[in-house]
């Protein structure tokens, strides 16, 4: 199993605050995919990089049924 680990800083209500957000995956050029479709959902490039501050706000959108 490969796990991702971010641990962003960003400011909320003027405090700041470090989010810690983890995936695992058993089969990862399964989730590179998954992940390929859903950034070109939103417009991304397939290698950039997504954050969690400092990003232009992306349209928001209903899921997937």
């Amino acid at each position: 199993m490969i796990f991702g680990i971010d641990d962003p800083e960003i400011n909320i209500e003027g405090c700041p605050h470090t989010l810690l957000a983890a995936m695992g995956a058993h089969n990862p050029e399964t989730l590179e995919s998954a992940l390929a479709v859903l950034k070109g959902d939103f417009g991304l490039n397939a290698t950039e990089e997504v954050k969690w501050n400092g990003m232009p706000p992306l349209a928001q959108r209903r899921g997937r049924s």
